[in-house]
This record gives structure tokens, C-alpha cells and sequence, in this order.
């Protein structure tokens, strides 16, 4: 999961570390719930540019009425568009509204401005319970339920993240935060299979990151995650091919190459592997397994003494590596 670590000025001065979702969530929106998203009865304006289009005029006011919580007549107007538009996405989902009073809005935004509070202070459980309270309360809330999603990361309810995010790229494949969020939902849980699928489209954050900066920052954790999943899944090119992007744009960060190394030792590609650990052995000399890697790569590429070495050299390190006192005797 991608972090990133803020300092909090409390008391106790402490830093707390929020995934990239929910601060791209935050800058999005200022930090603070929209204007229009506290009251109701208030008449959205639409503007002359939009007027000159009728269908996208009836769209920008059903989402005004949607954002004030008038659900009713918002949805009256997401269908009237479906009248005329029977395959527009934005309308469908639209004409799917619930049903939710004008209190129910508003108790519902009063636990999301809540729940914020409490994820800055650090007070993840009881931030992540009033946001599904907030998410339940009112289900048509976007901002909720991106929030809902976020705190589910937080407190690894991975997924009940999944569903979510997976839910709003798949409504809206502009939603680059989204679908962020699901990759790291399925990541968290191990679900390597859903992460690639969510990986399909890389090309989307990889094109937004070159106008986003937050996201362009956290490009080489994103391949990481793609190649940890490829080589879970014994897709060694795919994971080589991220994985030499991320060592390429960060060459210090040692993590990167360890996984990288191990994807060419597996794919057989053993003087790749070697070279890989070798720049390791001088990043991070104190990673687990470099040595008896190095001495797998050795030996598949006939090396007996050298591999012989590089074994002992593993077991010296860790004398409870049974593994390394197998292939050392054989």
C-alpha cells in the first residue's frame, strides 16, 4: 500500500502516514466537504455554454441537485436524459439514485466532516466506523464513499476498499484515484489476479502522472506493486519489465531491485539475476537471501565453486537457513 507520512501538531507531535488516496481525495476537495454539499433547496446554475446543449445542460443540473442532496430530482432528470440518450453511462448511474431524505443527507455529511477529524488525528478505527456509518446513511455520496474506501485501506479492511474503488472506476474510468485504490485494496489482500486485472490499465495512471505530481511521485511504488503480483503469478516478463522501470527511475531503492533480481533468477535469466544482486550486495548488503541467490544463479550457470562460496557465505549470515545447508552439501 502507497503511504504518504505527514506530521500532525497535537500534543504528542505525532506523524501519521495516510495512503495516496485519501490525500489525493483531499486536495481534490480542499479538505473539507463542497459547499453545495450543505444545503438543500438551493437551485444550481447552469452556464451559457452549457445551455447551447440541451442534454448536457439537463446532466450539469442533475449533478448540482445530486450534490445538494435533491436525490429526487436529480433522478428525474438523469432519466428524462435517458430518453433521448439510452447508452449514457452518467445518466444510468444517475437514474439509480437512492431514495434518501433531507436529514439523512445531512446527518450523513455531518459524519463525513467527522470522520475526516479523526483520520487527521490519527483515529483510524473511529474514523473508518464513521464514514461507513456516513456510506450507509446516504450510498449516493461519491465523496463518502471515496472517503469509506480510503479508511477501509487504512484499518486493512482490503476487501471492503476493493469493492468500492472497483465499483467507481469501473462507473467512471476518469477516476484515476480510483482505480489507485483498488490496486492497493488487492494488493493488501494478496488478490494478485484482481490486481492485474486493475493493472490492465496502467497506461491511465501513467498518463495522468505526467500533469499530476502526487501521482508521478509514486509511480515506481505502483510498478513495484505490479511486479510483486506478475511474479506471484509467474509472469516474470511482466514483472521484469515494471521492475526495471522502477530500478531505473529509483536505482538506490534496494526493495526494488531485490524483487527484481528474484524475477530474473526465476525467469532463468541467471547472469541478469547476478549482476542485479551484485549492485544490491553494495545498496543493502544486509538483504535477506542476496547470497544464497547469488549462489542459485552460480550454480545454474556452472559455477560449483563459486556457488559453494556463495552459500557458505548465506549460511554465515543466517545459520538457520536450512535451505542454504541443503544446496551447499548437494
Amino acid at each position: 500500500m502507497i503511504f504518504l507520512m505527514i506530521d500532525c501538531k497535537t500534543k504528542t507531535n505525532r506523524q501519521i502516514w495516510i495512503p495516496l488516496t485519501f490525500v489525493l481525495l483531499l486536495l481534490s476537495c480542499g479538505g473539507k466537504p463542497k459547499e453545495e454539499a450543505t444545503k438543500k433547496g438551493q437551485q444550481p446554475v447552469i452556464s451559457e455554454r452549457s445551455g447551447t446543449n440541451k442534454t448536457q445542460a439537463l446532466l450539469e443540473q442533475a449533478d448540482a441537485l445530486r450534490l445538494s442532496g435533491q436525490y429526487e430530482e436529480a433522478r428525474a432528470l438523469y432519466k428524462q436524459v435517458l430518453k433521448g440518450q439510452k447508452s449514457n453511462l452518467r445518466a444510468i448511474r444517475g437514474a439509480q439514485l437512492e431514495t434518501v431524505s433531507l436529514q439523512e443527507f445531512q446527518d450523513a455529511v455531518a459524519l463525513m466532516k467527522q470522520a475526516k477529524n479523526e483520520n487527521f488525528l490519527g483515529q483510524r478505527l473511529k474514523a473508518y466506523r464513521s464514514i461507513k456509518k456516513a456510506a450507509a446513511t446516504d450510498p449516493n455520496n461519491e465523496e463518502i464513499a471515496t472517503l469509506f474506501g480510503s479508511s477501509a485501506l487504512l484499518v486493512h479492511r482490503f476487501h471492503e476498499a476493493g469493492r468500492i474503488f472497483k465499483s467507481q472506476f469501473e462507473a467512471d474510468h476518469s477516476r484515476v484515484d480510483s482505480l489507485i485504490g483498488w490496486i492497493e485494496a488487492a494488493f493488501g489482500s494478496h488478490n494478485f489476479k484482481a490486481c492485474l486485472l486493475a493493472f490492465d490499465n496502467l497506461s491511465l495512471i501513467e498518463e495522468r502522472a505526467r500533469t499530476d505530481e502526487k501521482v508521478d511521485a509514486h509511480l515506481c511504488e505502483l510498478w513495484y506493486t505490479m511486479g510483486i503480483s506478475a511474479s506471484s503469478l509467474f509472469r516474470y516478463d511482466l514483472a521484469i519489465d515494471v521492475l526495471n522501470r522502477a530500478t531505473k527511475r529509483e536505482p538506490k531503492k534496494a526493495r526494488f531491485r531485490d524483487a527484481l533480481a528474484a524475477a530474473q533468477l526465476e525467469a532463468g535469466n541467471f547472469a541478469n539475476a547476478l549482476a542485479e544482486l551484485k549492485v544490491l550486495e553494495r545498496l543493502a548488503p544486509s538483504t535477506k537471501l542476496i547470497h544464497y541467490r547469488m549462489g542459485k544463479a552460480l550454480e545454474r550457470m556452472g559455477k560449483k565453486q563459486e556457488a559453494v562460496t556463495a552459500y557458505r557465505e548465506a549460511l554465515r549470515r543466517d545459520q538457520e537457513a536450512w535451505q542454504v545447508a541443503v544446496d551447499c552439501a548437494r
